[in-house]
């Protein structure tokens, strides 16, 4: 996978991309039935790199702390 290549929505399978909107970036996908990710729930920060860090980022992904 590519750095800026954006993992499908975790919410509904969707796929997503990003899109900047005046000095933010934001997530969005393309919504199946009942997605969770609609309007004031994308995430959004100033920088494009964190972002699709972040959005890819799943629990399967974490470091385990024991």
């Amino acid at each position: 996978m590519e750095t800026n290549e954006l993992k499908p929505c975790p919410f509904c399978g969707g796929y997503a991309f990003v899109q900047k909107v005046k000095d933010q970036y934001t997530v969005h996908c393309y919504h199946k039935s009942n997605c969770y990710l609609v309007g004031s729930r994308a995430p959004r920060l100033n920088i494009e790199d964190v972002l699709i860090k972040e959005w890819n980022r799943r629990v399967s992904n974490e470091k385990k702390t024991d």
